[in-house]
């Protein structure tokens, strides 16, 4: 797998809306690509190389006249724009003093959910006249939308050239396009001094849409994810089928999952959290949970040493490599290996549930919570291996506390919901009923421990924390 490591801070990533580097503006590919040539008034084609674009784009749909050159003499803010609308209703302002320098794709139905593609004409016209291939020549950037699913696949594998930047209502992620090379093209590979400036002003410009295509659709949301090694392995135990891997710590071995879902621990591991190559520190001392893919030869350490939670080593090739990673999470309070540690104790319990031929039916009846006898969890078998919860919690003799969800098996001894709803009842002294919704699609868990007695892990407001729940049967 290439290594590709994060280089953000939280803080400044928030504040930057996950402004991340323009390729385009002198950064080479992983592989063998030049970067383009600066200082000298000209240059020759061996110093400079241009790829095919990472993602297909249509063709060309708007394309106005020019040359780049211009682009380089305008160094005024420019306060006009005109507006780009896309096949899915979103917009995009470009700059007016770019209009005549850029080629504009907005494709209809595109397969990979491209919305947009700006290339720079004047490279486009010059590929066109050395050679027969220009798809990618000048490519500046696009934004794509894609599903969930589509998103959990993408984030599996290497994304170089993919940002996730962006979130509607409807569940859609945005992606941001760049090349992970340089793309602009002359006649004979004749790069001026001149064309490199305007060039570069071009990228600096590409980089800000997704600042631009934020403020232009207000309803959208800003989104990032990672995709360190230790975010993308995480991902593959969330959304890859029959990938074999391992939880462990140093007192105790490794298990395998044993049914238990790891979504919950890798969206807590990797939502609202950036992950950074540590250069200048060894790793540290003590023990650590592990994370293993013994098909890879791949390990994640992620150690409990006090005040070094959220340090993370790499190990492959039979231990002959490692890096080190820091995260840092939006809430300061979250530690990386108490979270492993947490994953690691549902895989053991629910192996232990299993020896002892328990099943999730061994949930279903009536459990009231042990110490104020106030919450009453009531658990009924669904239809197609569904489990229906409600609880109720007396807060006042005219209030009460209501949870509904519905559950699906998760372990032997768990079951996991994702759409918990929340509410209020108030009733008057007549018993008329008034019901306030506090919130929708709540997550959780509710599980069996050794005694038999349920405990509910609720992942949306923590009413459940330090509450045991006893049969009533």
């Amino acid at each position: 797998m290439k290594k590709n490591t994060g280089t953000f801070t939280y803080a400044a990533l928030t504040a930057a809306l996950m402004l991340s580097l323009c390729a385009c503006a002198g950064k080479p590919a992983e592989t063998s690509a030049a970067a383009a040539p600066t200082g000298e008034a000209e240059t020759t084609a061996a110093e400079t190389t241009t790829t095919a674009p990472e993602t297909t784009v249509t063709e060309t749909s708007a394309a106005v006249s020019g040359t780049t050159e211009a682009a380089g003499e305008t160094t005024a803010e420019t306060a006009e724009a005109f507006a780009v609308e896309l096949s899915n209703g979103m917009k995009l302002s470009i700059p007016e003093k770019y209009k005549d320098l850029l080629v504009i794709d907005t494709p209809d139905n595109s397969p990979e959910g491209v919305l947009i593609s700006v290339s720079e004409k004047a490279s486009i016209e010059a590929a066109a006249k050395t050679s027969s291939e220009t798809d990618g020549a000048g490519w500046l950037f696009g934004i794509s939308c894609i599903t969930e699913d589509a998103l959990h696949d993408r984030l599996c594998y290497d994304m170089s050239g993919e940002e996730v930047f962006a979130k509607d209502e409807d569940g859609g992620f945005y992606m941001f396009l760049h090349p992970t090379d340089v793309r602009v093209v002359r006649e004979e590979n004749q790069y001026s001094n001149e064309t490199m400036k305007a060039w570069s002003e071009l990228c600096e410009w590409a980089d800000s849409a997704k600042e631009t295509f934020l403020a232009d659709n207000p309803d959208l949301s800003p989104e990032y994810r990672g995709n360190s090694p230790v975010e993308s392995y995480l991902a593959r135990t969330a959304y890859m089928e029959d990938v074999n891997y391992t939880v462990s710590t140093l007192e105790y071995g490794p298990l395998e999952p044993n049914g238990v879902d790891p979504k919950p621990y890798v969206k807590r591991l990797t939502e609202n959290a950036v992950y950074e190559l540590v250069t200048d520190e060894e790793a540290p001392d003590g023990e650590y949970a592990v994370l293993n893919f013994p098909d890879d030869d791949t390990r994640f350490d992620f150690f409990f040493m006090e005040g070094k939670e959220n340090y993370v080593r790499e190990v492959w090739s039979d231990g002959q490599n490692e890096e080190l990673y820091h995260v840092e999470f939006q809430d300061p309070s979250v530690k990386a290996s108490a979270i492993m540690q947490e994953w690691y104790d549902a895989i053991a319990a629910s192996r232990d549930m299993a020896a002892l031929e328990y099943t999730p039916d061994a949930l279903i009846g009536s459990w009231a919570e042990k110490v104020a006898g106030r919450g009453v969890i009531e658990i009924s078998k669904g239809a197609d291996d569904t489990y229906e919860i409600q609880i109720n919690w007396g807060d006042s003799a005219n209030t009460m506390y209501v949870w509904n969800m519905t559950a699906t098996p998760d372990g032997s001894n768990g079951l996991r919901y994702e759409n918990g709803r929340s509410a209020i009842l108030t009733f008057d002294e007549k018993g008329n009923e008034t019901e306030e919704v506090r919130y929708e699609n709540g997550t959780g868990r509710f599980y069996l421990n050794s005694a038999n007695e349920v405990m509910w892990e609720d992942e949306t407001d923590h009413q459940g924390d330090d509450c045991v729940f006893v049969s009533t049967n």
